[in-house]
């Protein structure tokens, strides 16, 4: 996968694309995405999860590879205020486990194919009854909600923008996506890596 880094870069320009050999290792076919196009994803993306009850300070686990879905699913939960926990696609349900004894997790994200296994159906059992579990993929994955394929309607993407600017306004993070372009919040990410 590869950023365009450049912080002025805007619109239609290549923002992030997806390794040509993508669906060696996970669902789906290579994506490559516009500066637009991610800030759409992101905001679609964060509609969906603010639907399914995530909210500023929610603790969620991320397990996702190195796909255009795991950046667009950091900046949603950006945008919503949520603590995101990265872990690494060879950590089994064992160190899951741990994790959700140690950490009030609101949500575990991850993908219903990853290398022929369905990782939301074999790690849920790591998690607390309550804890949502959702998966990007092409198949409903049993016992988890399949995200990531929605376009937020107006309403609810509206209601989502209105409470992202509510919090951005009783935030005391220093790193706000509502508060500035998705193409520094991009520029952030790729210093850090997905």
């Amino acid at each position: 996968m590869s950023i365009d880094s450049d912080p002025r870069a805007r619109g239609n320009k290549l923002a992030l694309a997806d390794a040509p050999d993508r669906n060696m290792h996970s669902f789906g076919s290579p994506k490559s995405l516009t500066f637009d196009e991610v800030e759409a994803a992101a905001w679609s993306l964060a509609c969906e999860l603010f639907n399914a009850g995530i909210r500023r300070d929610d603790v969620i686990l991320v397990q996702l590879p190195n796909i255009t879905e795991h950046v667009i699913t950091k900046l949603a939960l950006e945008l919503l205020g949520a603590s995101v926990k990265s872990v690494a696609m060879n950590e089994n349900s064992e160190y899951l486990g741990t994790i959700a004894k140690t950490h009030p997790v609101t949500a575990y994200i991850s993908t219903t194919d990853y290398h022929g296994e369905s990782f939301t159906c074999s790690h849920q059992a790591a998690f607390p009854d309550g804890t949502l579990i959702l998966a990007f993929g092409e198949t409903e994955p049993e016992s988890a909600q399949l995200i990531g394929e929605t376009i937020a309607d107006i309403e609810a993407l509206d209601a989502c923008q209105q409470y992202v600017r509510k919090e951005r306004v009783n935030s005391t993070n220093a790193i706000d996506l509502a508060a500035f372009p998705i193409d520094l919040a991009l520029h952030k990410i790729a210093k850090e890596g997905p």
